[in-house]
């Protein structure tokens, strides 16, 4: 997992990144922040389904893109994120010079535990928890 350059920032990893820009689906986050984004089991599990079709594995992306999340989950719990009126920054792999996107301090934990509940439900009903 890359490490962020800077402190309270998080990096977003394939193929991490992938689901996440997935279920950006009403607006840019840049724009809409946490409201640009439908975090849904079926949207995850959609994914799947379109990198199978591609001949890629998606249930080895899935099971990786959940890990890289439970590791940031960590790093989020781990890091003073709570200073008032401030904003984390999300970086990814495929834009090194600025951010992809900003979310408000207080809404960082609520988009992890999110997505979180997404992955954990999406694993269950597409029977992706194995291997």
């Amino acid at each position: 997992m890359a490490k962020s350059k800077y402190p309270r920032q998080i990096v977003l990893n394939d193929p991490l990144r992938e689901f996440v820009e997935h279920c950006e689906v009403y607006c840019s986050a840049t724009c809409c922040e946490l409201h640009a984004f439908e975090l849904h089991p079926a949207l995850l599990l959609r994914l799947c389904i379109d990198k199978n079709r591609a001949g890629e594995d998606g249930g080895a992306a899935f099971r990786e893109a959940w890990k890289q999340l439970k590791e940031l989950v960590c790093l989020v719990e781990s890091t003073d994120m709570n200073t008032s009126g401030d904003q984390v920054p999300f970086w990814t792999q495929k834009n090194k010079k600025v951010p992809e996107f900003w979310l408000a301090t207080e809404d960082v934990p609520k988009f992890f535990t999110s997505l979180s509940e997404s992955f954990e439900k999406a694993s269950f009903v597409g029977g992706l928890r194995g291997k």
